[in-house]
């Protein structure tokens, strides 16, 4: 009975650093771009949706974090790359320039690292 306890608990532990850590959602939108602007929404509700954002290279562009989810780890938007750390309120809007001069990928995660998403500059 005791083994069988440690492969249910050796289950649990590998379940859940798949679920947060390894498992990719591959929830991708594009941007609406005008002739000199493109604008997109990710809202934050169990995660992010979209969870990669494409933008336009040479083209200015406004991301929009909108916070639908009351769970402190996702009240938190954070990224380095994008000098973002954001605390968001349920309900509340931050929106944020993203640089578009060049080609790449900008991640950015919830205040605990277990929630991520990506906008990326073609």
């Amino acid at each position: 009975m005791r083994s069988f306890s440690i492969l249910i608990a050796v289950f649990i532990i590998g379940f859940i650093i798949w679920w947060f850590f390894i498992r990719e959602v591959n929830d991708t939108a594009l941007a609406k771009a005008n002739q000199n602007k493109q604008k997109a929404q990710i809202v934050i509700q169990g995660g992010y949706s979209p969870s990669t954002l494409v933008l336009q290279k040479g083209i200015l562009a406004e991301v929009e974090f909108l916070q639908k989810d009351s769970t402190a780890c996702l009240a938190e938007v954070r990224s380095a790359e994008l000098a973002l750390d954001k605390k968001i309120a349920p309900g509340e809007k931050v929106t944020i320039k993203v640089p578009t001069d060049q080609v790449g990928e900008y991640n950015y995660s919830c205040g605990m690292n277990m929630f991520h998403g990506k906008v990326v500059v073609k």
